[in-house]
């Protein structure tokens, strides 16, 4: 019987000095400055009336505030529980609220979410709730959000990174553990600057916040079952368990190094008692392998191998971390008495899927999940533990959370309301109407949330409440005139002060203005050529300076040293930038549309992030949350469905495609074997976007591969063949081939798809052109990188890319055509926007402000 093994923790300490060694710290990130352009500015009538309506703005405000203040009365109450908890949470599909929906687009349809949310947006895998909803619902807190749910948020009670199929290994992957610490990471330092920015609190996490809050794990799942799906023995999956404890270990310091203090921890639970196992093992154990329950219990002593380990981590780092509280919870006991005592808790079935297909004994079938084509689901899933072979029923979650909830379970045996103990120092949290701080030393009147007049209800505030500690009530009498004689002179000033900061139309945006009979709206789909920031959202990864130096003065994502070219396609509309669509923090604007192109995406292949067909589900999932807020709240942050319909959608995706087949060492037939596959996949993109009432494309073809440092340094021992101007034939000769795929494809897809304008743009021509002719347009030395390391002809390693401590920058990124090695600088994506806009070379020749012309 192989129990009762317990873990080593020098292996884990082994396993941490190697990550040391590797140098991967949370935080580490590379290091990668244009011009400005000033407008004229023409005082107008149009701006005379402007600034006239600004200057008596601030008194109609003035005056509608005072109506609505004055006829609102005030609610205290005295709470008996928690003060508003925050809480993050880190793990895989056992509570993940939505984020792998959100974040790839892949939606999770019904019958998920039918017994409590009665609807599959919830995005959970469960007929209902989770185990961490249940947790946040005995805090009084609402559910939390998913970090990569970008459209209206709320991360006032916390975030939460965990996505279905993360583990702890391989690292650097999406999602996994050190990921999603690399998100919590970026989240957290956003969130306490838009903070004290002064941004709405309510929003968003202070650094208190932070330092208070609740950081629960639940992961560890999938790595085993991983390790034996890929058909490794017994004993070589329990070798594997001190790595995946050394990543445990290594997202937990990172957080308390960040402040946190308060850590819930749960083990794994049995596996080997998963339908989904029990069916797809089945034929391959020995009866002698399954215990009285019907478990597999290799699988399940794996599990407490890992368990033994993760309960020994916990023990050490409490004498490690200073005034840090780690919580063990023993989820695997939990479930295992289910288990055992279905019966007794009212189960049936309780190795059966509720949601499946094939009947008796599992009813899990590896090709026909829940929810897929010819599934069948159970009448009464409360009846059932398993929702659909893998994860539990609501009425599961339910019983696991009562448990937890108990502290029987745990390790100290200490509530998981224990850190929101209320005191009279803490904060009561009234819905609507007053934040009342119980400190005797403060009191605190958040206009974001005021609905009553300080003066005419103070009386009525005296007399309504007991309050236990009558120096509260002194404090509030000595601000009464403070409120009474500054809350209308504050009123004014802010008011003021935030007209004045109100950009006055150019002439220049004013034209636009004239020329756009809709509201300008764009969607773009791509790589790193047109990434505004959605690699950094998305993974947490840093982009750091000196990348953005030139125009933005700091690095906002963008693998240039200012902007990209679909940033001045925005500029030519008076168009604010594309935010990120993985970009859930505050400044992402969906008004204007959104971008959904990341770094190093690809067409194939597909269903990996951030490939084409995700970009596109993502684009589908954006659509449907968007119409849904628009059509619930009718507010004109979301876009509506004439919106989607009239917007532009802007597509240049392909160069990683070409370049990662050369980096295969294909040779140039197989890759031009490969380009249709390529092509087949942007058609498939277009005509969804068609199907979802899309009628307006924009499509660039690739720039000159061959032409590229980074292609040119890779390559440079092989046997090459240059053109006149030392770029690489072969690259550029596929880069064409490609093009004239993709020029064929938009030729066929006119005629084929009604109603639409598909405007091809041959991006290649323009970019080899500033090679050609380099001087013509004031750069240097067209082949060599601004920002990279090993000096001419290409300055490009790439063991130290830009951004790397050994690598150099020039001083005038102007007088360069490539920023890195393979993005260009903001001075020649200038040059090639100028070049679109000319419309020489797009087919049709139509104008880019074509589409909201009309």
């Amino acid at each position: 019987m192989k129990m009762g093994m317990r873990l080593k923790m020098d292996q884990i300490e082994r396993e941490m000095k190697k990550k040391r060694s590797a140098g991967s710290r949370i935080g580490d990130g590379f290091l990668s400055v244009g011009y400005f352009t000033f407008t004229s500015i023409n005082i107008t009538n149009h701006d005379l009336m402007m600034r006239i309506f600004l200057l008596l703005l601030p008194m109609m405000m003035m005056m509608m505030m005072i109506m609505v203040i004055s006829s609102s009365t005030v609610v205290v109450v005295e709470s008996t529980h928690c003060d508003s908890p925050v809480i993050f949470n880190f793990g895989d599909s056992n509570s993940d609220t939505g984020g792998y929906s959100a974040g790839l687009g892949i939606p999770f349809g019904p019958p998920n979410g039918r017994t409590f949310f009665h609807t599959s947006t919830g995005g959970r895998l469960s007929d209902g709730r989770l185990i961490i909803d249940f947790l946040c619902e005995s805090l009084h807190s609402s559910y939390l959000t998913p970090y990569l749910e970008s459209l209206d948020p709320n991360f006032r009670n916390g975030a939460n990174f965990a996505i279905s199929g993360s583990s702890t290994l391989p690292e650097y992957v999406p999602f996994a553990l050190d990921i999603q610490i690399l998100q919590f990471v970026r989240f957290r330092s956003r969130s306490i600057d838009l903070v004290s920015r002064g941004k709405s609190v309510k929003n968003f996490v202070d650094e208190e916040g932070f330092q208070n809050a609740i950081y629960t794990f639940d992961i560890g799942q999938n790595d085993l079952a991983g390790a034996f799906s890929r058909k490794l023995s017994y004993e070589q999956v329990i070798e594997n368990i001190p790595s995946y404890i050394a990543e445990i270990k290594y997202a937990l310091w990172n957080i308390y190094q960040h402040g946190g203090k308060n850590f819930w921890i749960h083990n794994t639970g049995p596996f080997g008692c998963l339908p989904q196992r029990l069916a797809t093992t089945s034929p391959i154990i020995s009866t002698g392998d399954l215990d009285q329950y019907g478990c597999i219990r290799s699988l399940n002593d794996a599990a407490k191998v890992f368990n033994e380990g993760l309960r020994a981590l916990c023990e050490e780092l409490r004498s490690e971390m200073k005034n840090a509280i780690l919580v063990y919870t023993d989820i695997f006991a939990i479930k295992y008495d289910l288990i055992a005592n279905a019966s007794k808790y009212g189960f049936e079935n309780p190795l059966m899927a509720c949601c499946g297909y094939g009947g008796p004994p599992y009813n899990v079938n590896s090709t026909v999940g829940c929810g897929q084509t010819g599934y069948n689901v159970c009448t009464d899933g409360s009846k059932y533990i398993s929702w659909d072979g893998v994860h539990y029923s609501e009425a599961a979650n339910s019983m696991v959370a009562s448990k937890i909830l108990s502290t029987n379970y745990s390790t100290p045996q200490l509530k998981f309301d224990y850190f929101y103990e209320i005191d009279e120092s803490h904060t009561i949290w009234v819905p609507g109407t007053i934040k009342v701080s119980l400190d005797p030393a403060m009191v605190r009147f958040d206009l974001a949330m005021v609905r009553f007049d300080p003066v005419r209800n103070m009386s009525r505030l005296r007399k309504g409440v007991k309050l236990k500690n009558r120096r509260f009530l002194e404090r509030a009498q000595e601000m009464r005139d403070k409120v009474a004689a500054g809350f209308l002179i504050d009123l004014v000033l802010v008011l003021l002060i935030s007209v004045s900061l109100l950009p006055i139309p150019t002439h220049s945006a004013a034209a636009v203005h004239d020329q756009c009979k809709k509201n300008p709206i764009i969607f773009s789909f791509g790589d790193s050529n047109t990434d505004t920031g959605g690699l950094v959202s998305g993974l947490g990864f840093n982009v750091n300076l000196p990348n953005g130096r030139s125009f933005f003065g700091r690095s906002t994502g963008r693998l240039s040293d200012g902007r990209l070219v679909i940033d001045f396609l925005c500029e030519s509309l008076n168009s604010s930038y594309l935010s990120p669509y993985l970009d859930s923090l505050a400044g992402s604007d969906f008004r204007n549309g959104a971008n959904f192109a990341v770094v190093g995406s690809s067409t194939l292949p597909k269903f990996v992030p951030f490939a084409l067909n995700i970009q596109v589900m993502q684009f589908q999932h954006f659509k449907a949350h968007s119409l849904d807020q628009a059509n619930t709240k009718g507010s004109r942050r979301f876009i509506d469905d004439q919106g989607f319909k009239n917007a532009l959608y802007v597509i240049d995706i392909g160069q990683n495609d070409l370049a990662d087949t050369f980096s295969k060492n294909l040779s140039y037939a197989r890759v031009i074997r490969r380009i249709p596959l390529i092509l087949a996949e942007i058609k498939t993109a277009i005509k969804t976007i068609y199907d979802e009432g899309g009628k307006n494309f924009w499509i660039h073809n690739t720039g000159p591969l061959g032409c590229l440092p980074q292609m040119l340094s890779l390559v440079r021992a092989k046997i090459r063949v240059y053109d006149l101007h030392g770029c690489i034939r072969t690259y550029n000769d596929a880069a064409k081939a490609f093009n004239e795929g993709l020029r064929v494809l938009c030729a066929e897809l006119r005629s084929e798809l009604k109603n639409t304008t598909i405007i091809y743009v041959d991006i290649y021509n323009i970019k080899y052109d500033l090679v050609a002719n380099s001087t013509k347009y004031g750069f240097n030395n067209p082949l060599m990188a601004c920002c990279g390391h090993g000096g001419p002809p290409y300055n490009y390693n790439s063991s130290y890319t830009c951004g790397h401590p050994r690598c150099g920058v020039c001083e005038e990124g102007s007088r360069y055509i490539s920023w890195d090695g393979t993005h260009y600088t903001e001075a020649a994506n200038t040059i090639v926007a100028s070049k679109i806009f000319s419309t020489t070379y797009s087919t049709p020749q139509l104008k880019f402000d074509y589409f909201c012309r009309a």
